[in-house]
């Protein structure tokens, strides 16, 4: 009896044996799946990574360029006003100008007329 346990033990062994040859073949094939995923899930990252940093500066470059159309458009609207005020000006100056010339000139028919 002692004598078949010893040959199962050697059956069992050598079967544990080649179960576990099997598993570290299993293991390293799921290792090298794990490592080529993670390649590509780094290589996707990186994509990603470098898609956000252009989109970023594409993002300042509209940013700026709405800013500085804002202040060109304040710029514009500012020398408006002003060429608005100025020509205001300009045009009561001439109509009491022209009010006062037109004045003397009906006071000099007058004094020429009597």
């Amino acid at each position: 009896m002692k004598q078949e346990q010893f040959d199962n033990h050697e059956e069992r062994i050598t079967r544990l044996e080649e179960n576990d040859a099997i598993m570290s073949i299993q293991i390293a094939e799921i290792q090298e799946d794990l490592r080529e995923r993670y390649d590509r899930i780094d290589e996707s990252n990186k994509y990603l990574r470098d898609l956000s940093l252009r989109q970023n500066e594409q993002n300042s470059q509209i940013l700026n360029a709405v800013l500085k159309g804002n202040q060109d458009s304040k710029e514009r609207e500012d020398k408006l006003k002003e060429t608005t005020e100025n020509k205001k000006s300009e045009f009561w100056v001439a109509a009491v100008g022209s009010g006062g010339i037109i004045a003397v000139l009906i006071e000099l028919l007058t004094n020429f007329l009597k």
